[in-house]
């Protein structure tokens, strides 16, 4: 009881002089991260002279600012979440600002297709390198090729992806030589039922002989391990460097959600009333807050990465490009793509997408059996190996 009267005593002058710029009724950011909007409905303190919001120690808290302008007067036919129109070619240009990735319809469509966040922290360790146009053409310049697509004809949406990515920085999957054996070598896909095969001119950004098992995220930005993108010297010291940076910041898919789990419980604990749309929103929220600066710090490491085995990148990718294939085929990833000819399988002959097929090429389309494509494929370049590669 002495101690609490001499607290008391010694507390209270200094309490009566503090002028706190908050009132009952006003707005204030409170818990772990301070991001929690709370509405104060009593002031006061304990005999420690602690202050207390709503019963609670609230000794760190923000205010609200009111006269934050979120949006501008100026209204517009634009959904939010389309870019600007004074930041075209910056998402291109700089894809880790380019990390909104929930639409509901993604902006490409692959059986690989992945998110970001899965492509960087959804195993034990990162071991994916993005490919960026601006960083790869500024390490082995703008080098030209000559390859074949694959696609499904089947559905006419493939030639409008096809066509969506023409003379940009979207990535396509190509290759020039295959095995006899192959699908590909019928004119059919590794993962679809092919039909429509396209001859492309594009920009080169890496190549190997044999498949990488790239993929795309849902941005289209596509992923590569450093070996294919260095060799496998470099490339080992570009995977372990990306190991040490993931373990040192504690970027993995296990920390998130710990993250997560402990974001959700401080919610539970300080706002009990919160309904669960509520909840669930406020989480959502901090978590792509924290997913968008994770894989934007990841990508800017990989550049810096990239910058620092800038001679093996380039010896390595100019000596494979026009390698024979290994294994089955060869894989090129290609931008800024031009369809020149088109061959459709006679099979595949829809009407709708031969007439697709016509307006997107700059060339011809030849339609045929599969005879007649290894024929057309020879005719323009493509190599078609005697022997398949077994188990």
């Amino acid at each position: 009881m002495l101690k609490s009267k001499l607290t008391e005593w010694l507390v209270k002058p200094f309490i009566n002089e503090v002028e706190l710029p908050i009132k009952v009724g006003d707005d204030v950011l409170m818990g772990r991260f301070k991001n929690k909007r709370v509405k104060v409905k009593s002031i006061d303190y304990n005999e420690k002279g602690d202050l207390l919001i709503n019963g609670r120690p609230a000794l760190k808290f923000r205010l609200v600012k009111n006269d934050k302008k979120l949006l501008p007067n100026k209204t517009t036919n634009k959904k939010s979440t389309e870019p600007d129109s004074d930041r075209k070619g910056v998402d291109d240009e700089y894809p880790h600002y380019k990390l909104k990735e929930d639409d509901e319809e993604p902006k490409f469509h692959s059986v690989h297709r992945t998110s970001s966040f899965d492509a960087t922290f959804g195993r034990w360790y990162a071991n994916y390198v993005p490919l960026s146009t601006k960083k790869i053409q500024s390490i082995i310049g703008k080098e030209k090729v000559s390859v074949f697509h694959v696609g499904n004809a089947e559905y006419e949406r493939d030639i409008k992806q096809v066509e969506r990515i023409v003379g940009k920085k979207g990535t396509l999957s190509t290759f020039t030589s295959v095995d006899k054996g192959e699908k590909l070598a019928k004119g059919k896909g590794i993962q679809s039922g092919g039909g429509i095969i396209y001859q492309l001119e594009g920009s080169l950004l890496v190549a190997s002989t044999r498949d990488m098992q790239t993929h795309p995220d849902k941005t289209g930005r596509r992923w590569v391990s450093p070996e294919y993108l260095a060799g496998k010297v470099a490339g080992m010291k570009m995977y372990k460097e990306l190991q040490n940076y993931v373990k040192g910041n504690k970027r993995t898919k296990q920390r998130f959600d710990t993250i997560q789990f402990e974001f959700s419980r401080e919610i539970d604990r300080d706002m009990p009333d919160i309904s669960y749309e509520e909840r669930k929103g406020m989480v959502m929220k901090e978590m792509n807050r924290i997913k968008n600066k994770w894989i934007k710090t990841y990508i800017n490491f990989c550049m810096k990465m990239m910058k620092k085995y800038k001679p093996q990148i380039k010896r390595h990718i100019l000596s494979q490009k026009d390698k024979p294939s290994k294994f089955g085929w060869n894989e090129i990833i290609v931008n800024q793509i031009k369809v020149k000819d088109i061959f459709l399988l006679e099979r595949e002959n829809y009407p709708s997408t031969r007439k697709a097929a016509e307006k997107l090429a700059t060339g011809t389309v030849t339609v045929g059996s599969p005879a007649q494509f290894r024929k057309w494929f020879k005719e323009r370049g493509g190599v078609i190996n005697d022997s398949s590669w077994k188990d």
